[in-house]
Parts: C-alpha cells; structure tokens; sequence
C-alpha cells in the first residue's frame, strides 16, 4: 500500500518536470530526441520575438540620435537679393478727403 507521502512526491515531480524552464531530453541509443515533452508555454515561443524587437527599437533610436548630432550647415545669406529689395519698397498711398469750401 503506497504512502501518502509517496504519493505526494510522485505528484510534486511530475508537476516540477511538466512546469519547469530547463529541455528535458530523453535521447535514445540511436541519438533521437523523443517527442514526449509538454510544449512550452507561448511566452517562451514569442520571447526571441519581443527580444528582436527591442533591439531594433534600440538600434533606430541610436541612429535618430546620431543624425540629430551631425553637423547641418545653413546657407549663407545672399547680399544680391537685398539691395534689390531695398530699390521694391512699397508706396503706401494715403488718401485724404478735400474739404469743400462754399
């Protein structure tokens, strides 16, 4: 007759084995891996995913900031335009009521 302790074991190692992180590998004598192993849970299937995302995340704001610290020249202003303004400016013409004397 088994123990209640026994039984408790039994059930303890076998939950630590399905829910555990670390690849159970059972290989064979001809070097095959079995198939008998619970999936993993899908956290672990997209975590390479998320983890690849981060990163280039990473990478593009490095690149951002890098063009932000270039140097980006402001072209001289041209002296040419200016005088040609100076001969354009405007004529306000103001209008002035004549006062009618009788």
């Amino acid at each position: 007759m088994l123990r209640a302790q026994d039984t408790c074991n039994k059930t303890t190692n076998n939950l630590a084995g399905e829910w555990s992180t670390k690849k159970h590998k059972i290989v064979t004598s001809k070097g095959a891996v079995l198939k008998n192993l619970p999936p993993p849970p899908h956290a672990y299937l997209v975590k390479d995913i998320y983890r690849r995302k981060r990163e280039e995340a990473e990478r593009r704001r490095v690149e951002e900031e890098r063009k932000m610290r270039e140097f980006h020249s402001r072209p001289a202003p041209s002296f040419n335009n200016y005088a040609t303004l100076q001969k354009r400016k405007p004529v306000h013409a103001i209008t002035c009521p004549l006062l009618h004397k009788f």
